[in-house]
């Protein structure tokens, strides 16, 4: 499982114009996950916008990959799904001892 902050996240516009990206922690504060900020304002909003969909793209290519390994068996569509999660995961830790 990622280690990332739980969604959804929402999208806000800050008062120093970047678009914020937030999200409800365990005790129901406002977390910044992201401030986006760029010159061009329509593309500003679409990276954050797209930042926001983060956490249920992630849900949606789990589910994805579960289903396509159970339905589809091993292929090159799979690789690619893991290959992906595998982005989102990060490197894995050395183990130690």
């Amino acid at each position: 499982m990622s280690q990332h902050t739980p969604g959804p996240w929402v999208v806000w516009a800050m008062e120093d114009g970047t678009d914020g990206i937030t999200a409800a922690g365990a005790d129901g504060i406002l977390l910044t996950v992201a401030r986006v900020h760029d010159q061009d304002v329509k593309r500003q909003g679409a990276n954050a916008r797209l930042i926001a969909a983060a956490p249920e793209m992630f849900e949606y290519l789990c589910n994805l990959a579960r289903v396509w390994a159970m339905s589809q068996g091993e292929n090159a569509t799979l690789d690619i799904l893991r290959t992906l999660l595998a982005k989102i995961h990060g490197p894995k830790e050395k183990r130690r001892g």
